[in-house]
């Protein structure tokens, strides 16, 4: 299987729960310019809906959007999974 034909893991809908090892794969088989199109930090998602970086952790903990843990300290969250979770409290105000 060449670069071009690798199969890319599709990530559930965020209404079923996230699974970590799930979005790990996705970040893994992803290019680096594929990645910061799918993925962003939790300082960018904070500075993107005006909360701190502890609020996007705990969203995190809490299983409000998607993120796994990269290395000793960064964290990447699933872009789509912010987008979906900030519609849904929209819905519900």
């Amino acid at each position: 299987m060449t670069i071009h034909q690798r199969e890319i893991p599709q990530i559930k809908p965020a209404s079923e729960r996230h699974d970590r090892s799930e979005l790990l794969l996705r970040y893994l088989s992803l290019s680096p310019h594929e990645r910061s199109k799918e993925f962003l930090t939790v300082s960018e998602v904070a500075k993107w809906v005006g909360k701190t970086p502890k609020a996007i952790l705990g969203w995190i903990t809490y299983d409000k959007i998607a993120g796994i843990k990269v290395g000793e300290r960064t964290w990447y969250v699933y872009k789509r999974s912010v987008i979906e979770y900030l519609q849904d409290i929209q819905e519900h105000n």
